[in-house]
């Protein structure tokens, strides 16, 4: 005895799961796709704001020790923060 073979294209029970599914996931992704182009350039500006405050100050304290040592003619050193991307090896 032979059992029949299921017809899957007749099927409709697992149709509306699948397009829920499928419908909740694309919302996500569009709401993703929505924060990454709105929301991280704007983190980004403040991050890189950040970053040229640190090395703006770095640069005038720079400044200042080198009128120093020129003026007093003494040694004088200055902290510098490391760039972040640029490796010194």
């Amino acid at each position: 005895m032979r059992r029949e073979k299921p017809d899957f294209i007749d099927d409709k029970r697992g149709v509306s799961p699948i397009i829920g599914s499928l419908l909740i996931f694309a919302i996500l992704v569009g709401m993703i796709g929505v924060m990454q182009s709105t929301m991280v350039p704007i983190w980004n500006k403040g991050v890189e704001y950040d970053h040229l405050d640190v090395i703006y100050s770095d640069m005038m304290s720079l400044k200042s020790d080198i009128e120093d040592v020129a003026l007093l003619k003494s040694p004088k050193s200055s902290d510098i923060h490391r760039v972040c991307g640029i490796r010194s090896e």
